[in-house]
């Protein structure tokens, strides 16, 4: 997903630029097009990626207390052994 949004965002610089280039009122209104639905399937994109980075953190947040004991099961078995 992430590598989807960042050739969307590419292509939209690129169309960007087209659209500064003088071209005929076809090219233009192409161009327009191509860059509106451009814009819009990466804003569904970013909206997506949004949610699952906020279920990442949420997963994140409740799974800390096992890393956290994972870590210190690991350091006192650790500790032992020298």
């Amino acid at each position: 997903m992430l590598k989807s949004f960042n050739e969307n965002v590419t292509r939209i610089g690129d169309l960007h630029s087209r659209s500064l280039n003088n071209m005929d009122d076809a090219a233009a209104q192409r161009n327009a097009s191509q860059l509106d639905e451009l814009v819009e399937e990466t804003s569904a994109l970013s909206n997506q990626l949004k949610r699952r980075i906020k279920a990442l953190e949420a997963q994140s947040a409740s799974g800390r207390d096992a890393q956290i004991r994972r870590q210190q099961v690991w350091s006192k078995t650790r500790a032992d052994h020298c």
